[in-house]
């Protein structure tokens, strides 16, 4: 999986989370309009390298294609790239979420009396056994369980998770009364998934992937979302209708008042504009 956001020996930069979204949303307009790709990368705020790094792939992909004038490089959308943003126009469900790749990390205060009668995987040095409890995958290694909780839907990441957190510690009970065993308080061994399912992270996953420090944009599930690795992180993602919504009602607001200001402003500078009328008893003294 590529990994746009890291490079070896390089801080993952804040830039490259926003810049996709961006270019899908604001370039490709802009080029479509006839505007050269050094301005638009100077008006989104990235290098221009990076700029010509995606129009490339892109490209390459038939999203675009591009026409030289002399110096000048000017770049289209192709026939199926218009219909690539016409897909994209769909709307997204942002009620609901889908975590995965949840996995909780149980340490063994005292082992296991009852041999385990799972399935024996045999390593370099020692063996792991995995097994399911009713749903879930359990795996029990010679310090530690791990526990797998199912994948769940819901509207509330942070209910998500508790919900997930609970079915792991109810199946850590189980184990310790089956195998006459004691574990300790767990912790989350690797970042849960939070995904939200995005018509255009499905038509960006057809052609890359992307990920960052904060999430990614796959299609791994067969359809394309946008994965959050917190669950504060899917929250904002998922306030940002409404907050779009309130900077809307703001900006018809301030389109009120600007208007209202306008008004006023010419009525101002009228009597200013007007040119004076000649008066009957106006007379030049000589």
């Amino acid at each position: 999986m590529k990994n746009v956001a890291k490079r070896k020996g390089r801080k993952p930069r804040n830039k490259s989370q926003k810049f996709l979204p961006s270019f899908l949303t604001v370039a490709a307009r802009l080029l479509e309009e006839g505007m050269y790709p050094a301005k638009i990368a100077k008006l989104l705020n990235i290098s221009k390298q990076r700029l010509y790094y995606w129009l490339n792939k892109l490209t390459r992909a038939g999203i675009f294609y591009k026409e030289k004038l002399g110096r000048i490089t000017r770049y289209y959308l192709t026939d199926y790239g218009k219909k690539f943003f016409t897909r994209c126009e769909g709307r997204a469900r942002f009620g609901l979420v889908r975590l995965h790749n949840v996995c909780f990390k149980f340490p063994i205060v005292s082992p296991p009396r009852v041999p385990v009668d799972w399935r024996r995987v045999s390593m370099r040095n020692w063996a792991r056994f995995i097994g399911k409890v009713g749903e879930v995958t359990v795996e029990c290694t010679t310090r530690h369980v791990l526990i797998y909780p199912r994948v769940r839907v819901d509207r509330d990441p942070y209910r998500a998770l508790l919900k997930a957190y609970e079915e792991a510690l109810l199946v850590a009970r189980v184990l310790e009364e089956k195998f006459q065993m004691r574990l300790g308080l767990p912790e989350i061994n690797r970042k849960p998934h939070f995904g939200f399912y995005d018509p255009v992270a499905q038509e960006i996953a057809r052609h890359t992937q992307v990920s960052t420090d904060i999430g990614k944009i796959d299609a791994s599930e067969g359809r394309g979302e946008n994965e959050y690795f917190s669950a504060e992180w899917s929250a904002e993602y998922q306030a940002m209708p409404m907050r779009l919504r309130r900077i809307e009602e703001s900006l018809s607001q301030l389109i009120s008042v600007v208007e209202k200001i306008s008004s006023l402003f010419e009525k101002l500078i009228l009597p200013l504009t007007m040119k004076p009328k000649p008066g009957a008893g106006d007379r030049y003294v000589t």
